[in-house]
């Protein structure tokens, strides 16, 4: 049964949790916003520590806490980042908390997570692994936590100057403003062999350099720009998942395309399919 994220956070003990935000992009601060606001909504007592844990030489004030660490997709194999944190967290933690997350690889360390850690898998490809790989934790299903993000409450937290955008992002968006239509596709790691239409936009990219996921103003202002930018357009077609999801969020028309793994689509057919009718996927 998929977890009530919303009770799961209201049950915590009211003691002060040490929330370490998942560094990334545009689409990962979208998240922290919708955790701040869930941690604000469910009462939750946190304090934040640094995203980058291994310049913390010395984690003993972590020891008897309560640690959370924030969702994303970045416990994949792609990515050594959360692995190497989750790796030092768990060993001093009386109890972590990785929020919803798609889950790839790892295989030692999930093994050796023990029934101190909480594993929430944000779609049923990586509840699936999870469950026959870390025997020992306490894994559960939920929504990415993005979709719980109030948009109309990020608005009126935040008063933003207009973004500067590079020449080049300038031109490619006012020629899709003219389209009412934003192409918002990956060149990274996580990129396919689609053809790029020449007004692409990796916005998620654009928005995603040096953020503080600690730094709650920081990250809302971030949210607030890329959301902002969205809203210009009537139709999305991106492989991007939070384009997708704050686009969604919005109202909007999307064509939603695969990453180069099961991400997209599981969490599509997971969490955005039926909440989200006007989302449509589309396999190229």
């Amino acid at each position: 049964m998929p977890l009530d994220i919303i009770s799961y956070l209201e049950s915590f003990p009211k003691e002060t949790v040490y929330y370490c935000p998942n560094p990334g992009n545009a689409g990962d601060a979208l998240i922290a916003s919708a955790t701040y606001q869930l941690f604000d909504r469910c009462g939750v007592i946190y304090d934040t520590i640094s995203e980058n844990i291994r310049a913390i030489d010395n984690l003993d004030f972590l020891k008897d806490k309560i640690v959370m660490y924030g969702g994303g997709g970045n416990f994949v194999k792609y990515y050594k980042h959360a692995a190497i944190a989750l790796e030092r967290l768990h060993s001093v933690a009386k109890k972590l908390i990785i929020l919803p997350h798609t889950i790839s690889g790892h295989e030692v360390l999930l093994k050796g997570f023990g029934s101190h850690v909480d594993l929430i898998c944000r779609e049923e490809v990586s509840f699936q692994y999870v469950q026959s790989v870390a025997t020992d934790a306490n894994v559960f299903l939920a929504e990415d936590l993005a979709i719980h993000l109030d948009i109309e409450e990020l608005f009126g937290r935040v008063y933003c100057n207009d973004f500067i955008y590079p020449t080049r992002i300038y031109w490619k968006r006012a020629w899709a403003q003219i389209k009412k239509r934003l192409a918002c596709f990956r060149v990274d790691d996580e990129k396919t062999s689609l053809l790029l239409p020449i007004d692409n936009i990796d916005l998620s990219a654009l928005y995603g350099h040096y953020i503080n996921m600690g730094k709650r103003l920081e990250v809302d202002e971030v949210s607030y720009h890329f959301l902002h930018f969205i809203q210009a357009f009537s139709e999305i077609r991106t492989n991007r998942l939070h384009a997708a999801i704050g686009a969604a969020l919005l109202g909007k028309k999307v064509y939603f395309y695969p990453n180069s793994y099961h991400k997209n689509e599981s969490i599509y057919r997971y969490s955005l399919q039926e909440k989200f009718p006007h989302v449509k996927w589309r396999k190229n």
